[in-house]
């Protein structure tokens, strides 16, 4: 799968601010769980990039879904959301890692 610049810029972001808070190794972590949710779940993987979703019906299900996750990567991936680059997630993980 191809990787985008932007999925680039948004690993690095998401480095940067765990590094902050030192929650590096927490959200390599939930980026490991994502992408194996990802690899194993294709109706997840689907769920995310459906454009047709509302973003507040993704936020929601992801703070159900990944209640566990630091606070870090959730508010990250509330950020994602809002800007429309949730169909990014896996490479952004992938990159993470």
């Amino acid at each position: 799968m191809k990787t985008t610049k932007a999925s680039g810029r948004y690993a690095q972001a998401l480095l940067s601010i765990s590094q902050e808070h030192n929650v590096e190794d927490i959200v390599l972590n939930n980026c490991k769980a994502m992408l194996k949710m990802f690899n194993t779940e294709t109706d997840f993987a689907d769920f995310v990039k459906n454009p047709t979703i509302a973003k507040s019906a993704k936020i929601q299900f992801f703070n159900k879904v990944f209640v566990e996750f630091d606070n870090v990567m959730a508010d990250f991936l509330t950020l994602v959301v809002k800007k429309g680059r949730e169909p990014e997630l896996r490479n952004i993980a992938r990159r993470y890692i």
